[in-house]
């Protein structure tokens, strides 16, 4: 378990924190084993009920009741904080109630009145000593819970009362950069006034207007942060600009405030392309020009770049930059892509219904279906565009739903690959952010795609519309539910998610699951702390034996790690050691299911792309020096097929897998069925 206690200077020691933590599982234990359950519900429901006399009847007679966690390893104290319940909260710390008790998210009762914005009781914890800066298992100290649940009279409390203002959570998040990712204007304004650094640094050095930038469009936050100073120039660690972020957001407001206080680009044609063309997705004509402007006409000119730009003109809805590009004898693209998309199924799909007329007077077939079966007008309709699905009616769209082709057979039906990676049911299967997850009984397929999870399955012998799975059909993009990976046993499926864990806000990656039941798949539980009290990112994986493999951040070292899972539960995560991590760079593991060898990434020497590598686990246990594939195999990710027979890189693309056993070893047993 992380220490993150001793982050700060008013944080109890780390050793102390063991000790509490070891103290309250004993006492766990036994409450556990004396308490009849008929009173372990009972104390949890009274508080719930807010009956300070039932309270009071059974810790009277059970004085163990005061510290019995619930499932969720709350305690009674942390319930009532929870209600601000004063009365009981009083009552239980003097009957010995732990004022830093810990629940399964670390969350002491502090942090659950922080969420709750209960004054009273935080007023009440703080005078008995409660740790003001005490970091939960995601690093979040109560003023960032009371910032992220918008409890601003509770953050303004704990400042008062001498919370760190400085604190960082486990991915580097300041106070401030809370206050402004989650638009708390009151509560930026008083962090500034007491002198925060306005261009505090958090992971990947991303500033709090940086993170607002790339992740918001809290323009007047934004220009609350220049006034006092921010950086409109700043660079992450990867060397990206604000403006850079901006536009990939997709913020015009965001680029105007950004370019009205002097934040620059970079010429070079490598970085001003990519940003000419997100101006043009945006539909910024003011930085569009400002690229061409300083970049130069250099910019011009290869004919796959041109059409690139194009196209994201037309999504963008901008006439004007469609008008620049067209004087400059860039034509519309008609053709059908390898999805079975033309540039008016883009532009429906992108709202852009301006272009819709220019397109189908360009030849473009209006009734043309994509590879998945839909038409401009399905999109529009999916989209509920009124206005579109009227025009495209006008020209002389058909109503006809979608006409998803019948798909039968393994994989979709789709011709398998060679060496040479190719691209998986195009048009069916979308995803750029993860590999292919398909279930050992070749049954079912998923893959991450924008903000949730998508499947298809097999069905009376045909292969269903991919859909949202049901456990991440509800998920925003702030959840941003990806990389899904299902057990070799089939009966789990893990993945990442941003959703919130415990009292904290979102934001953070952790990692989820969800068990296979007679009605389909649970509800999704977050894995234990000890994981995702790490910094996590991206793909992850998991052995036959259960243990689960993923890139994260300790004090032990930047990379991968495994957990074992031991009765139900992932234990402490060990580091997978320089074999795989090299100096600190492992990421995206898939670990084969009897553990016999792992696939994983590094980056390039120029950090330009990610590099596929192999290990094998030796007969000592120890992983053997990892040997580079094919180039052509592009990561950062990829996972092998139930059968062995492929391998599924991100994307999503695949090729045959036949390099492995190639690969193996030849003193090394065969793999174990």
């Amino acid at each position: 378990m992380r220490p993150i206690l001793t982050r700060g200077p008013a944080a109890t020691t780390g050793a102390a924190a063991i000790l509490l933590l070891a103290c309250s599982a004993l006492s766990t234990m036994s409450l556990d084993a004396a308490s009849p359950p008929t009173q372990t519900a009972a104390i949890h429901d009274a508080i719930r009920a807010n009956d300070l006399a039932a309270v009071k009847r059974l810790v009277d007679a059970n004085a163990a009741l005061a510290n019995l966690p619930d499932k969720d390893r709350n305690t009674p104290l942390h319930l009532a904080a929870a209600l601000n319940s004063m009365p009981i909260a009083e009552y239980l710390l003097a009957k010995g109630a732990v004022v830093g008790a810990r629940n399964a998210a670390g969350d002491t009762p502090l942090h659950s009145a922080a969420a709750a914005g209960a004054l009273g009781t935080i007023d009440l914890l703080l005078k008995r000593e409660a740790a003001i800066d005490a970091g939960n298992w995601q690093g979040a100290s109560p003023l960032h819970v009371a910032i992220v649940s918008a409890k601003d009279d509770a953050a303004r409390l704990l400042i008062d009362r001498g919370a760190n203002l400085r604190w960082q959570d486990a991915a580097g998040r300041s106070p401030l950069h809370h206050a402004a990712f989650n638009n708390r204007m009151a509560i930026a304004e008083i962090l500034l006034a007491k002198g925060v650094e306005v261009d505090a640094r958090m992971q990947q050095q991303v500033t709090p207007l940086g993170l607002l930038t790339v992740a918001t469009n809290h323009v007047n936050m934004a220009r609350l942060l220049i006034a006092k100073g921010a950086d409109v120039n700043a660079r992450n660690a990867l060397g990206a600009t604000l403006l850079e972020m901006a536009a990939g957001r997709g913020s015009r407001a965001l680029i105007d405030l950004l370019l009205d206080n002097g934040a620059g680009f970079d010429t070079a044609r490598a970085k001003a392309l990519p940003l000419l063309r997100a101006a043009a997705a945006v539909g910024s004509i003011r930085l569009f020009n400002l690229v061409v402007e300083k970049a130069g006409s250099d910019l011009f000119g290869n004919a796959s770049d041109d059409g690139a730009t194009m196209d994201a003109a037309i999504r963008g809805g901008s006439v004007e930059i469609v008008k620049v590009l067209l004087s400059r004898r860039i034509a519309i693209d008609t053709a059908v892509d390898v999805n079975g998309l033309t540039a008016l199924h883009r532009a429906v799909n992108a709202g852009a219904t301006g272009f819709v007329e220019l397109l189908v007077s360009q030849g473009i077939d209006i009734n043309r279906r994509t590879n998945d079966g839909r038409t401009a007008y399905n999109i529009a309709e999916a989209r509920a565009n009124k206005e579109a699905m009227s025009l495209l009616l006008k020209l002389g769209a058909s109503r006809e739903p979608q006409k998803f082709p019948t798909l039968t057979g393994p994989y979709l039906g789709q011709s398998p690959p060679g060496s040479e990676p190719k691209p998986f049911a195009p048009g069916i299967v979308f995803g750029h952010h993860s590999a292919l997850a398909v279930s050992p009984d070749g049954q079912e397929m998923y893959w991450g795609s924008t903000s949730a999870i998508m499947m298809t399955r097999l069905q009376n012998g045909r292969w269903t519309t991919p859909a949202p799975a049901p456990f991440s059909g509800t998920s925003t993009v702030e959840f941003y539910d990806d990389v899904p990976f299902v057990s070799p046993d089939n009966k789990r499926l893990v993945f990442t998610s941003l959703r919130p864990v415990g009292a904290g806000a979102g934001g953070k990656e952790n990692i989820w699951f969800v068990e296979r039941t007679a009605g389909g798949w649970s509800t999704p539980k977050p894995v234990s702390p000890e994981v995702n009290g790490m910094l996590l990112h991206w793909q992850i994986s998991v052995s036959r034996s259960g243990t689960l493999y993923f890139k994260g951040r300790s004090e032990a070292g930047n990379g991968i790690y495994f957990s074992r899972l031991v009765n139900g539960e992932y234990t402490k995560p060990v580091y997978a050691g320089p074999a795989i991590n090299g100096e600190g760079d492992g990421i995206c593991p898939y670990v084969a299911p009897d553990e016999s060898y792992l696939i994983f990434s590094r980056p390039s020497a120029n950090r330009r792309e990610a590099l596929l590598f192999i290990s094998f686990k030796a007969q000592d246990g120890q992983w053997g020096a990892p040997v580079a594939l094919d180039r052509r195999l592009r990561g950062p990710m990829a996972i092998v097929s139930p059968d062995g027979k492929y391998l599924f890189l991100g994307g999503i693309t695949w090729a045959e897998a036949a390099f492995i056993e190639a690969l193996r070893p030849k003193h090394l047993p065969e793999p174990k069925s």
